[in-house]
């Protein structure tokens, strides 16, 4: 982990991506039919890629690796 600390823009995206991962272990099922409901109750551009790669058929190790690590992705400071 970077020793640099977060900026407050950088923080306010790692809380929504906390928020949304809160709100979708609190489910214990998602079925195919309600993934549109729960794509619209995501707020963090992470959460809801990972949940669209998902959906068509990604694998979660690659999902995760595209939408939480790959790029500029605030979870790798």
């Amino acid at each position: 982990m970077s020793g640099r600390a977060l900026t407050e823009s950088e923080r306010a995206s790692l809380n929504l991506i906390l928020e949304d991962l809160r709100y979708l272990f609190e489910k214990e099922v998602i079925l195919q039919e309600e993934i549109d409901d729960v794509l619209q109750n995501l707020k963090s551009d992470e959460v809801r890629s990972y949940i669209s790669s998902l959906r068509y058929g990604s694998k979660p190790e690659s999902a995760l690796r595209e939408s939480f690590i790959a790029g500029r992705s605030i979870l790798l400071k």
